[in-house]
């Protein structure tokens, strides 16, 4: 009986992770993200696998910037500037008016890079 109620509960978690992973991607999407932000490649703006890397043991810094608390950890080097003047009205029409649930789905999503 416990092994099952063990089973159930790592397959709920486990299907409910995919689930956060598929809504933050698609409101990452939905959020026009990714006319700027691709997988694997720095375009526009630097690739999730970047700024996954970026913000490494810190995804709640990566949550408080998509509600419009403070700088990106990526706003050096290339992408020097873009935060203000291309980043920082994204983040203040979009991003920062989502639920804190989408905000953390949405850094879920781009922490798995």
């Amino acid at each position: 009986m416990k092994l099952a109620k063990t089973v159930m509960s790592l397959t709920l978690g486990l299907a409910l992770s995919a689930s956060v992973y598929a809504d933050g991607a698609a409101k990452f999407a939905q959020g026009g993200c990714t006319a700027c932000h691709q997988p694997a490649v720095d375009t526009a703006g630097p690739s999730l696998k970047a700024i996954s890397a970026a913000y490494k043991g810190n995804e709640a810094a990566l949550i408080s910037f998509l509600a419009g608390k403070g700088a990106p950890k990526l706003a050096t080097g290339r992408f020097a500037g873009q935060f203000e003047t291309l980043m920082k009205p994204q983040v203040a029409n979009g991003s920062a008016k989502w639920t804190a649930a989408e905000r953390i789905d949405v850094a879920k999503h781009i922490m798995k890079k």
